[in-house]
């Protein structure tokens, strides 16, 4: 009898991992969000020299569209760091790391979510947009806060924000040609 045993290293260094489900909901009737893209970068920290910078190194990617019970599934490395990105048009960029605050609150109040554990059964709330919400405002959150973040290859974030992407683009040429 042979008896093999792997380290969690090797699991690492193997770029293994496990698939989780969990769910998108509207946060104000609490009803699964159909059709949201859930965008996840997973990146891992090498050793640098002290003193320097310590650099990502991505080790995986996925992107996945809630079903019509809110559902998705995306693959956990039990090892390293991940970026979220969640988006739905009607709805506030979901990040991982900030919140965009439409209420214009300052960066104090602002909630970082850097800590997030990526688990079985993990529920995300989405804000719906309401009247008078600041667009442009917005636009620039997914364009420079998420959407830089995820970095390519997010093909299917990158369509489905494309509208927010215009509406930064017009924003800054117009400010730009006055």
């Amino acid at each position: 009898m042979v008896v093999i045993f792997i380290s969690p290293l090797m699991l690492a260094s193997c770029g293994m991992h496990y698939n989780i489900k969990g769910s998108v909901i509207d946060a104000q009737t609490k009803k699964p969000v159909v059709g949201a893209v859930i965008a996840v970068k997973w990146f891992r920290y090498k050793l640098a020299p002290i003193g320097l910078p310590t650099p990502k190194e991505r080790y995986g990617t996925t992107e996945e569209i809630t079903d019509s019970q809110g559902s998705f599934k995306i693959p956990n490395y039990p090892f390293g760091s991940h970026f979220i990105g969640i988006y739905k048009k009607g709805y506030v960029c979901w990040s991982s790391d900030s919140v965009f605050n439409p209420h214009g609150k300052d960066e104090d109040e602002m909630i970082v979510r850097r800590w997030l554990d990526v688990k079985h059964g993990m529920v995300i709330k989405l804000e719906p947009k309401t009247e008078g919400f600041p667009e442009v405002e917005h636009a620039s959150f997914v364009c420079m806060d998420v959407d830089i973040k995820l970095s390519s290859p997010t093909p299917m974030f990158d369509k489905v924000t494309q509208e927010e992407s215009e509406t930064y683009e017009n924003y800054i040429y117009k400010r730009n040609t006055k």
